[in-house]
């Protein structure tokens, strides 16, 4: 019953997620909430579980409760951002003519990263125990200092002018208002240089 709870809930924010990342929030602002409350998650359950051995019977039941909500806290976190929002942008910010190529090595080394992590966290949790929440609380953090230096907001854009969003100051957050500098290939542009887009052949009546 709580794994079907469990998923169900996942399944719900799913759907929140679609709604506020393409209407409301945006790709870069959903990835950067979604950061704060999976490391919020991550840490707080973290602290839970180390002092699990210095509480008294009467404070078992509060903290296990608390280490639920966690894990709810850290799905819904992750599935209104980093569940289905990276996806959205891995599909846009490659340049056209290699964007096939780019996303099946992406998705490749996704799944590669999964089945590490799914090796590592067992042995992790039997050698360091509760100091394994720590640590992905801290790539939680992390990422979202990624996103907030370097990815910028791609909500809008059409994919023939998302090379132009990753021009200028790599550190999004030091790009003026005036636009990308002209005088700074972006690494979307020196991508497209080195892989050019082929002319269509013009078609005479």
């Amino acid at each position: 019953m709580a794994t079907g709870l469990y998923g169900n809930v996942k399944l719900l924010f799913v759907y929140v997620a679609f709604f506020i990342v393409d209407s409301r929030m945006g790709r870069r602002q959903a990835l950067l909430i979604s950061s704060l409350i999976t490391a919020v998650a991550f840490n707080t359950l973290g602290i839970l579980l180390s002092q699990s051995d210095d509480i008294t019977n009467d404070a078992i039941g509060i903290r296990q409760i608390m280490a639920i909500l966690m894990l709810y806290l850290f799905a819904i976190g992750f599935e209104i951002g980093w569940g289905p929002a990276v996806w959205i942008i891995c599909s846009e910010i490659y340049p056209d003519n290699i964007r096939a190529v780019c996303m099946s090595l992406t998705t490749t080394i996704n799944f590669v990263t999964l089945a590490i992590m799914s090796k590592m966290t067992p042995l992790m949790l039997e050698q360091i125990g509760w100091k394994t929440e720590m640590v992905f609380g801290g790539i939680s953090i992390g990422i979202g200092i990624f996103v907030f230096c370097f990815l910028p907001e791609t909500q809008g854009l059409s994919l023939e002018h998302m090379t132009e969003a990753f021009q200028g100051n790599i550190l999004v957050f030091r790009k003026s208002e005036s636009g990308a500098s002209k005088n700074t290939m972006s690494l979307a542009s020196a991508i497209e240089a080195q892989f050019p887009r082929e002319k269509a052949p013009s078609v005479r009546g």
